[in-house]
């Protein structure tokens, strides 16, 4: 597969090998929320060379992946430097700075509050809301955000209310 086809978007680069079992560290190039993949996409040579993902996990900017038949870390070397990408429809939204200011609306609750901080730099992504004296902290994740509507700077979330009273 061709690199100048539209349906791919890059994500990220291998960094290095992680451990001896042929893992690899992906720094991501911006924060993105990934609907659930089985794949990612290798450029080898300006080709796309899909690897199935035999586990996955989030380490502030990076993933540490272990990809089928990468079994030492001798193989995780030899993608060292690779661009990673997979489809375009697998991004379900592209994290943005810019939601800042944006208004935080619970599908029962009503109005929340306003977004003051985008926190990703821990396993997980998290929304920083100023709710009413105090801050409270929402996972960044479609079990809890269901909508962003940037013309109107809102987001629909649906969140218990115990949640509010955690924080």
């Amino acid at each position: 597969m061709l690199i100048n086809n539209d349906e791919y978007i890059l994500i990220g680069k291998i960094v290095k090998p992680h451990g001896h079992n042929g893992e690899v560290k992906i720094f991501i190039n911006k924060s993105f929320i990934i609907k659930k993949t089985d794949f990612f996409f290798i450029n080898i040579e300006n080709e796309l060379i899909p690897y199935f993902i035999e586990r996955l996990s989030k380490a502030n900017k990076y993933f540490i992946s272990k990809l089928e038949d990468v079994d030492s870390s001798e193989h995780a070397i030899d993608l060292k430097g690779k661009d990673v990408y997979i489809f375009k429809n697998l991004i379900e939204e592209e994290i943005s700075k810019n939601i800042i200011g944006f208004n935080v609306y619970d599908t029962v609750l009503g109005e929340i509050g306003t977004v003051i901080f985008l926190n990703d730099s821990s396993k997980q992504t998290l929304i920083e809301v100023k709710y009413q004296n105090k801050n409270i902290f929402i996972p960044y994740n479609p079990e809890f955000i269901k909508n962003i509507n940037i013309e109107e700077q809102k987001i629909l979330v649906k969140i218990d209310k115990d949640l509010l009273e955690i924080n």
